[in-house]
């Protein structure tokens, strides 16, 4: 970033939630992106990790950008589950991975 954008304006300071939001989605995608170009369906991409590491914590906006994530993914042919208690996004082709199991077994 060259300079700041209009974006941060004070006049546009009731809209930085959702300009936070928007953010961080980006880089839940780059991310996932980077994942899925790197490993093979049978590594998972740890939700929990990623939040703490890049949201402090915040479930209430992860939760959010999953529900997006996984929209936009299945729409490209894939297979999402969230699953291990919403902490692991798997993303695979076929079959689930043999690591996949469904919350509550």
């Amino acid at each position: 970033m060259k300079e700041f954008t209009d974006n941060i304006l004070v006049t546009n300071r009731h809209n930085f939630a959702n300009l936070s939001f928007q953010r961080n989605l980006c880089y839940l995608r780059r991310d996932i992106y980077e994942h899925m170009l790197n490993n093979n369906e049978g590594d998972y991409f740890d939700i929990d990790v990623w939040c703490r590491n890049r949201l402090k914590n915040d479930t209430e906006m992860m939760k959010k950008m999953i529900v997006v994530i996984v929209d936009e993914i299945q729409k490209k042919g894939w297979t999402c589950r969230v699953t291990f208690g919403a902490s692991a996004l798997f993303i695979f082709s076929d079959k689930p991975p043999i690591n996949y199991f469904e919350d509550g077994l």
